[in-house]
């Protein structure tokens, strides 16, 4: 096991980036997330090395964080972008609760413009058309979202409705602007999403995908909640 400061001076390289202070304390309070620091020090390391600017690394920031809140509850074990090595675009984490395997993206939602309703529900449809092709077959697939603007249940459920409709209506050009060849090919991978858990205080909204082959578990549900969403009300 390598020293603290050595960890530290690893993923930091020296250098006076602002997240290493609360990565420290991360580090320090939890032994499993030390470990999972250690295990992917290179990568870590890598993001903080290569980030965007401050907004980067904001990014970087709430990958780090939701491993720590997963890692807090024994119950929880995780691989760091297990896909990456075969330079498949997928899921942020590979997760098992209890035994049951499961993936996770996570990404922020930010403010863009005046936020309305409508361009709340637009802003949505956009994150969930890029993010829904990342979502492996074969296992429940959930999409973390932290909002940095106010999200409601009902904008996530006309989000996920206006995505159908788009598809079933042959909006092509969405679809391939999203990476996918077409509507139909966007449906097929829709039903790899599961459900999609919104941080955004205080009620925190999540939504269920009924089309989904892989339904997310009430138990599942309710744990991710509890870590990822604190102080629902």
């Amino acid at each position: 096991m390598l020293s603290l400061d050595d960890l530290l001076n690893s993923i930091f390289e020296q250098s006076a980036s602002t997240l290493r202070p609360e990565f420290e304390a991360w580090v320090r309070e939890s032994k499993a997330f030390r470990a999972f620091a250690e295990t992917y020090q290179g990568k870590i390391r890598k993001k903080i090395r290569t980030a965007p600017g401050e907004d980067g690394l904001k990014d970087v920031r709430l990958e780090l964080e939701t491993a720590r809140c997963l890692l807090s509850d024994k119950r929880f074990t995780l691989q760091y972008e297990p896909l990456a090595a075969g330079k498949t675009c997928g899921p942020d984490f590979a997760v098992t609760f209890r035994s049951a395997p499961f993936h996770l993206e996570v990404t922020r939602l930010r403010p863009v413009g005046e936020q309305t309703g409508e361009g709340n529900i637009t802003r949505l449809t956009e994150t969930l058309g890029d993010k829904t092709g990342q979502m492996p077959a074969g296992a429940v697939n959930v999409l973390f979202i932290a909002a940095e603007m106010p999200v409601t249940a009902a904008d996530l459920a006309a989000a996920g409705k206006r995505l159908k409709t788009l598809a079933d209506t042959k909006q092509e050009q969405f679809f391939i602007r999203h990476g996918y060849d077409d509507a139909a090919d966007f449906l097929r991978q829709y039903r790899h999403l599961s459900a999609v858990l919104v941080r955004c205080p205080p009620d925190h909204p999540h939504w269920l995908n009924s089309l989904a082959r892989h339904p997310l578990p009430k138990d599942l549900l309710l744990a991710l909640q509890k870590l990822l969403t604190p102080g629902r009300t």
